[in-house]
């Protein structure tokens, strides 16, 4: 005697709570007309035979939202299906979709109340009508039988429409048409650049087409690859996917907000790679190269992968793991190239905290009146602006030959404004900046009996801070991607060197003063005077302790 498994409804409630937001329910929905589409664009040679139309349909006002596509649409039992047979998919065997569970579109019931779905297919003389709700998913919930509609009173040649109504309060504060398009964005990137397929968001009126994500747009490094077959010959295992693997990498030369490469299956994101678990475990560097800035892509798994229900993982395979291994062949690859670019990007930001640190010595600087800084500065032009078709005029003094004879006080010439403020050369005198300037260098420097040094000052350039000196290097704290943090050691180790290089020039010019002589004949005071001053430099710079060198704000220094 067989005994038969039951499974109470009241598990499609419970899995629905796996839903953290909207824009996460509402996917399932667009995902299962992508689904529908796709029927049509492989029995076209993979291209679709008419635009598909794709609307997320939402009314503030009567707080429902539509799903409205021009698809394929459903014919009465696989509509009776998705009722009946929850987890149970018939698209499970069929490698052109990606649906696997049966359960999406009832992902509903974790925010609303009700489900409306209305489908028609092209060669049906009617639509059908199923009306769900979550008493339902009860033990005593039933369904009320399918409602034929006659063809005449449906608007549409064929596809879907699924309406969801009577949201929960909370969930429906959640509804936010913009981060809705920025979700349908990031999990269509890949269908939505195919051509005749459209995804509309229609709130309130206001209409917004999803758009595909443009990777040419930015300079870089590709690293493209397409398997046909998987094969690892320690184990003997070969496998031959339904369509081919395809790796698509960018090491971008400048960074994409918000864009880490991404696993897709049919052209549909599944999560980013370094938020994969199974993955994660296996890859030799991890968030250090996955995480960063100017890494981008995708991975399309081709269908060979099955997601897990939660769709954040796959489920664990042998195909899993050859294409893991496929990836981690080219991780070396890839991090000497973001190496690279680690080093070009810390050269080129060095110079915000070389700002910084100069303006905030300047400020210091000018308490003691002491001015070396070669650096020049222009003098204020005359604001004159040129006007097209016009004799500008500037009246100024002449330029006698040597007294009253030749130029009177009321002698006057005329200089014309030509082109630009610079071709008058009425210019401010150049002036000095206050303080020193402070620059980061590579190399090692030595003193004569070969110890490294860790600062200097070199007359009429900088106060040169040495990084590449152990020292430096051990108060520096960098991001798994590689970024330099400011640490308090690292600011206190900066304070300190550039107290002894500034308070070193300081005494030197200052010091037949007699204040200053004073301090300088008490060794203590001295101490003191140094310690106190870099103590100073140390509070000024402790707003910027934790960030990045890369989140540096520039600094405008102003005299």
């Amino acid at each position: 005697m067989s005994i038969k498994v039951k499974v109470s409804p009241t598990i499609v409630s419970n899995i629905a709570k796996i839903y953290q937001g909207t824009s996460r329910i509402f996917m399932e929905y667009i995902d299962n007309s992508l689904d529908s589409a796709e029927k049509l664009f492989s029995l076209n040679n993979n291209s679709y035979p008419y635009k598909i139309q794709i609307n997320i349909r939402i009314d503030p006002e009567e707080k429902t939202v539509f799903f409205e596509d021009n698809c394929w649409g459903m014919d009465k039992d696989n509509l009776l299906r998705i009722v009946e047979n929850i987890g149970d998919s018939n698209k499970r065997t069929d490698f052109t979709t990606n649906g696997q569970f049966g359960f999406g579109i009832h992902a509903y019931a974790a925010c609303a109340e009700k489900m409306e779905v209305i489908t028609l297919t092209r060669d049906s003389d009617f639509a059908y009508k199923i009306k769900v709700n979550r008493e339902a998913y009860t033990e005593e919930g039933k369904i009320p039988d399918i409602i034929d509609l006659p063809r005449q009173e449906v608007n549409m040649m064929s596809g879907t429409i699924v309406r969801l109504s009577d949201f929960d309060k909370d969930w429906w504060k959640d509804v936010a048409p913009q981060e809705l398009k920025n979700e349908v964005e990031k999990h269509f990137e890949q269908l939505l650049a195919r051509k005749d397929l459209e995804i509309k968001i229609i709130y309130d009126n206001k209409e917004e087409i999803c758009q595909s994500f443009n990777y040419d747009a930015f300079l870089g490094t590709k690293i493209e690859k397409e398997i046909h077959e998987l094969s690892d010959r320690r184990r003997g295992v070969n496998s031959t996917p339904s369509s081919p693997i395809k790796f698509y990498l960018k090491i971008t030369e400048d960074i994409v907000p918000d864009k880490r490469p991404i696993f897709v299956n049919k052209g549909r994101r599944i999560e980013e790679v370094q938020a994969i678990k199974s993955f994660r475990s296996k890859s030799k560097y991890k968030t250090a190269i996955w995480g960063h800035n100017n890494l981008t892509g995708y991975v399309e798994v081709g269908g060979m992968l099955s997601p897990t229900i939660a769709r954040d993982d796959f489920e664990r395979s042998v195909g899993r793991q050859l294409i893991y291994d496929e990836i981690l062949k080219i991780e070396d690859e890839i991090h000497d190239a973001l190496q690279e670019i680690n080093k070009r990007s810390e050269n080129a930001n060095m110079g915000k905290l070389e700002d910084l640190l100069s303006s905030a010595l300047s400020k210091l600087a000018r308490q003691d009146f002491l001015r070396f800084r070669t650096q020049m500065v222009e003098g204020n032009d005359f604001n004159l602006i040129e006007v097209d078709n016009s004799n500008l005029i500037l009246k100024r003094k002449k330029k006698g030959g040597g007294g009253s004879e030749n130029t009177e006080k009321h002698q006057t010439e005329d200089i014309p404004v030509f082109i630009t403020q610079e071709k008058t050369g009425l210019k401010g005198k150049e002036r000095k900046k206050s303080g020193f300037n402070v620059e980061f260098l590579d190399r090692e420097q030595r003193k004569a009996d070969g110890t490294l040094m860790r600062s200097d000052f070199i007359e009429g350039r900088a106060i040169i801070i040495y990084k590449s000196h152990p020292d430096f290097q051990e108060r520096v704290k960098r991001t798994h991607q590689g970024e330099m943090k400011i640490t308090e050691r690292l600011v206190s180790y900066l304070a300190s060197e550039i107290a002894i290089q500034y308070k070193d020039k300081f005494f030197a010019v200052r010091g037949k003063q007699p204040e200053v002589q004073a301090i300088m004949n008490k060794r203590k005071d001295l101490f003191v005077d140094i310690i106190d001053f870099s103590y100073q430099f140390e509070k000024m710079l402790q707003s910027y302790v934790g960030k990045n060198l890369l989140t540096l704000e520039a600094v405008n220094e102003s005299e």
